[in-house]
């Protein structure tokens, strides 16, 4: 048996042609040695050039909204569905990070993620349509900022905001005032 007169070549990139005892064959490379036939990049088991045998191999990157996959040696993504509430959050920007069903993450107001405290006792902290907000409370609210005792309407605590809050009683002498 003559092992170095080899058989015709079967213009496969992922085969070699050898002769084993005599005997001529195509001997399959290892698979993933790389390859550039048909569009290919890789050896399969098959001995073809194929996009992938791994999802690893696939252009792109995993993330929470998708994930690389190889599927009968075709690249391709599995998405997570729209709405899905991702991990990766700011606190306080009334927004909420989701998928939007096809790989990307997109934010939509969410008014129950509150923005921070604003340190005025006398506005409120809330989202409205998605975005930060810090009204001022209504006049006579309760408050002690600064030695106040009353929410002026305009987001400051004072000490009165009609002469009736003043400490004191009106007589024929004496009228209590409040000065704004």
């Amino acid at each position: 048996a003559k092992n170095t007169d080899l058989p015709a070549d079967d213009a496969l990139e992922c085969t070699t042609a050898t002769c084993t005892a005599g005997v001529p064959s195509q001997q399959l490379k290892a698979v993933d040695t790389a390859c550039s036939q048909g569009g290919g990049s890789f050896c399969s088991a098959t001995g073809t050039c194929v996009a992938c045998n791994a999802p690893t191999q696939c252009a792109g990157t995993d993330g929470e909204c998708q994930t690389r996959t190889c599927t009968g040696n075709t690249c391709g993504f599995d998405f997570q569905s729209n709405g899905f509430v991702t991990a990766s959050q700011t606190a306080g920007d009334c927004q909420e990070n989701q998928c939007n069903g096809a790989g990307a993450i997109v934010s939509v107001a969410k008014n129950t993620d509150l923005p921070a405290d604003d340190g005025f006792e006398c506005t409120s902290d809330v989202c409205v349509a998605g975005v930060a907000s810090h009204p001022a409370k209504a006049a006579d609210t309760a408050c002690t900022q600064g030695g106040g005792a009353f929410c002026n309407g305009a987001g400051a605590c004072v000490q009165c905001n009609a002469a009736s809050q003043c400490a004191g009683t009106d007589t024929e002498c004496q009228v209590r005032t409040c000065s704004v």
